[in-house]
């Protein structure tokens, strides 16, 4: 019966790591040069409720090192609130800017102080 509840465990733990070792494989880290940046541009038109969750998974691919880099969000004609949004992700998270419509793409501009440059 001990036997049986020890062997149990170790097929468990096994599967469970051999598990983790198949998602560490899929989820291989960007290899980034020494003089490299990574930005991911993100272009938003019209109504988009999933922004959010777009930009955590980003933010997320980021914080555990799978892709290092930026998080621009651009504005191609989104509507009022989607912007609101796009700011308040700008101004909350680190490595994620807001590029207004009305400035041309990499135009520095008060949204974009989370831009990192490493």
């Amino acid at each position: 019966m001990l036997l049986d509840i020890i062997s149990a465990f170790i097929i468990a733990g096994t599967l469970i790591l051999f598990v983790w070792l198949l998602r560490g494989m899929l989820l291989m880290p960007l290899a980034k040069g020494k003089h490299t940046k990574i930005t991911v541009v993100v272009k938003v038109s019209g109504f988009e409720p999933c922004l959010e969750q777009t930009i955590a998974g980003l933010a997320w691919l980021e914080s555990n090192g799978t892709m290092p880099g930026n998080v621009v969000i651009v504005d191609a004609g989104m509507d009022e609130e989607t912007r609101e949004v796009a700011q308040r992700l700008s101004r909350r998270k680190k490595g994620v800017c807001f590029q207004r419509k009305d400035v041309p793409l990499w135009e520095t501009n008060e949204e974009q102080q989370n831009y990192r440059e490493e």
